[in-house]
C-alpha cells in the first residue's frame, strides 16, 4: 500500500450462488446466478520476522527473559499457517536457545535444515536463528517448524484498520465479476463434450443465452 509492504498478498475471489427467481413474464421459476468479487488475503510476514522486528534477523542471537516471556504470551495457543504446504497448525510451545541447524530430527540423525534442504527442497535463509516453533501433529505428536517457514495466521491491527481500503471493490469492479463468470456459462465457451458445452451440462443444466441485468 503506497509502496510499504504490509505482510500480506491479495487475490481477488469470487463467489457465485445458484438460487430461484420468479419471472416477471411468465410467472414461472429462472434459475439465477448471483456473483461477487471478494479479497481473498493470505499473510506472507513470517513468524520470524515478526520476532526479529526491525533487526536483521542474523544479528538475533538470543532473547531476553523478557522477551521470552512476551513470545510465550502472544504465541502459544495460536494458529500459524506453513508456507510450503499451506497446511495450518496449533503453536504448543516456541523453544529458545536452540535453531533449525542445531535441532536434530527424531530417528533421522539430519538437523531441521538439513531435512528441509534434502526432503523438501527448501534452504532456509536463516538456519542459525535461536527460535523454533513447536506444533501439534497427527496423533498429538510434536512438530518443529523454522520460524522463517510459518506466517500467524491473525493480521497485524494495522492492517486490519487498513482493509476497507486495500481489500475492496468498486461497483464497477463486481459488474466486470460478473462478465467474467458469464464466459464460462455461455453455451459453447467451452469446449467440453455435450449440449452447449461448460461445466453446467456436466451436471445436468443447459444453460439458455439470456441474461437479466439488475441494477
Amino acid at each position: 500500500k503506497n509502496g510499504k509492504h504490509l505482510g500480506i498478498k491479495l487475490f481477488r475471489s469470487f463467489s457465485c450462488e445458484f438460487g430461484l427467481m420468479k419471472n416477471n413474464e411468465s410467472g414461472l421459476l429462472d434459475l439465477a446466478l448471483t456473483v461477487d468479487l471478494k479479497a481473498k488475503l493470505i499473510r506472507t510476514k513470517t513468524v520470524l520476522h515478526q520476532l526479529s522486528g526491525n533487526r536483521d534477523p542474523n544479528s538475533v542471537q538470543f532473547f531476553s527473559p523478557d522477551e521470552q516471556q512476551r513470545i510465550l504470551s502472544d504465541w502459544v495457543k495460536e494458529v500459524v499457517i506453513c508456507t510450503y504446504d499451506k497446511k495450518c497448525y496449533s503453536v504448543t510451545n516456541i523453544l529458545f536457545d536452540t535453531s533449525a541447524e542445531s535441532l536434530p530430527v527424531d530417528k533421522l540423525g539430519l538437523s531441521h535444515a538439513a531435512y528441509f534442504a534434502q526432503k523438501k527442497n527448501i534452504a532456509l535463509a536463516y538456519p542459525h536463528f535461536p527460535l523454533m516453533v513447536e506444533v501439534l501433529g497427527r496423533k498429538d505428536s510434536r512438530i518443529f517448524l523454522p520460524p522463517e517457514l510459518v506466517c500467524g495466521n491473525e493480521l497485524d491491527p494495522s492492517v486490519k484498520m487498513q482493509l476497507p481500503q486495500i481489500a475492496s471493490y468498486k461497483a464497477e469492479d463486481r459488474s466486470k465479476a460478473l462478465d467474467e463468470i458469464r464466459r464460462f456459462l455461455k453455451p459453447g465457451a467451452q469446449k467440453t463434450k455435450g449440449v452447449g458445452g461448460g461445466f453446467l451440462p456436466a451436471i445436468g443444466i443447459v444453460l439458455q443465452d439470456n441474461s437479466l441485468v439488475v441494477a
